[in-house]
């Protein structure tokens, strides 16, 4: 996948430049969530519109990453991750109206933005920079959350309720400056794209889910989690009182999420049997047991480990299903990976907030994580290890 006679730095910039625009791309989706509190508090949201939000945008991205799962779709890779930029800006437009309608259609534009972008931006960074594009493009999608969520909650705390606005028009600009940094890119490696591009590997229904069945299991208990803890928990650490995890949770558990995914390569050569099934499953429980005495410091520790558990176990369950794959393969993985896994998220968040509005958010969150970690001790005997990710 790597052309000797091509410039190094032309072939790296591409690599990172499309890893860092899907990076933006999950960014942008992430900077919500430090705005619900905002929108239940603002604008009236119900629990279950806060869980409409996320729904609207995993939905129609789970629409478009099917769409785009063939293999074939992988040779307009350039074109795609361009569009994506811009139709996230677009995103950008409606969410910063700050209100009920545009919040919602926002979102949804966003799920069509990052459907495209997946499997585009996977496609080009392997086209890139060969195996090692697997690793960065599987790391990409919860550094993006870091970013986009810290980003997020610092335009909160700076301009309080002009955050709902602001945070969007800002990130509507980055889209359009990487957009400007890719387009020369990717027209002088026009050629050398195309020709890797085009070529398909497509493996046969019954050996593509002999591979994909345990990955997308963890994978799916993974993002559930952090799911939860995205969508959930602000509002529940409001109601009870948890400022220190309201302000600081989500962003523990995705800085733990991001540190646990960018060490991978080295606990897998010092650790190589670990999972992270079994951390999320420990972490789910102090955070319960956090929750339960109103320990914001039992919370805070419970979400660190819950996220570096969950980002080493869902980057394994990536890179065992996309390993040895070509350009397109890796295009087609990828996004059937994030389908299956946003998609068993969204019915969860849904299913969460209908709940929510009946029970009310601490007795349903209570209920959710109590059954995680004894689906989570169930999985990790069997979960993909460090050592099966490797090449």
């Amino acid at each position: 996948m790597i052309n000797p006679n091509e410039k190094a730095t032309l072939r790296r910039s591409q690599g990172f430049a499309a890893a860092g625009a899907f990076g933006l791309l999950l960014a942008g989706t992430n900077m919500t969530t430090p705005l619900l509190p905002l929108y239940n508090s603002d604008l009236g949201f119900t629990p279950l519109l806060m869980s409409m939000t996320f729904v609207c945008y995993v939905s129609v991205l789970i629409g478009v990453l099917m769409v785009f799962s063939n293999p074939s779709a992988a040779k307009y890779a350039p074109q795609l991750i361009c569009t994506s930029l811009v139709v996230a800006a677009v995103s950008d437009f409606l969410l910063s109206q700050a209100n009920e309608a545009c919040i919602l259609l926002g979102r949804g534009v966003a799920g069509v933005a990052g459907g495209i972008g997946t499997g585009a931006a996977a496609a080009l960074v392997v086209t890139a920079l060969g195996a090692k594009g697997r690793s960065i493009s599987a790391t990409g999608n919860l550094v993006g959350a870091v970013v986009g969520t810290s980003f997020g909650q610092a335009c909160v705390m700076i301009l309080s309720a002009d955050a709902m606005r602001v945070t969007f028009i800002i990130h509507g600009s980055a889209c359009m400056v990487a957009l400007a940094v890719l387009l020369p890119i990717l027209y002088r490696r026009r050629e050398i794209n195309r020709f890797y591009l085009k070529q398909v590997h497509i493996d046969s229904p019954s050996a593509e889910m002999a591979i994909l069945r345990l990955p997308l299991a963890v994978g799916c208990i993974a993002w559930i989690a952090i799911s939860i803890v995205i969508v959930s928990l602000p509002t529940l650490f409001s109601i009870i009182g948890l400022d220190s995890a309201k302000i600081g949770g989500v962003i523990a558990l995705l800085v733990a999420c991001a540190m646990g995914q960018l060490s991978s390569p080295w606990l897998a050569k010092h650790a190589p049997r670990i999972s992270g099934v079994m951390a999320m499953a420990v972490g789910a429980g102090l955070l319960l047991v956090g929750a339960e005495v109103h320990s914001s410091a039992v919370v805070l520790f419970g979400l660190g480990i819950l996220g570096g558990g969950a980002g080493v176990a869902y980057r394994i369950g990536l890179l065992v299903i996309t390993k040895g794959c070509c350009p397109s393969l890796q295009s087609s993985r990828s996004s059937i990976y994030s389908a299956v896994t946003y998609g068993a998220a969204a019915v969860v968040i849904l299913l969460a907030g209908v709940a929510g509005n009946v029970f009310g958010i601490s007795h349903v969150v209570t209920a959710l994580f109590s059954v995680l970690v004894c689906i989570k001790l169930a999985l990790s005997a069997w979960a993909p290890r460090l050592k099966d990710s490797m090449e």
